[in-house]
């Protein structure tokens, strides 16, 4: 469904792939923080959530 109504002509999307070094392990909260220190990111994310394998 396309929701033309509701796009934003100022909305960019962003998309990078960094490498983290193999799989994480552990719970959210904790791969979170992980992630976070291996890309040196100091900002608190608002949402935090775990992407399924593919």
């Amino acid at each position: 469904m396309n929701h033309i109504a509701d796009w934003d002509p100022d909305f960019r999307n962003h998309e990078e792939v960094h490498g983290l070094g193999g799989p994480l392990a552990g719970n959210d909260d904790g791969i979170a923080q992980t992630v976070l220190a291996r890309l040196a990111i100091r900002d608190i994310p608002q949402e935090v959530y775990r992407s399924a394998a593919s």
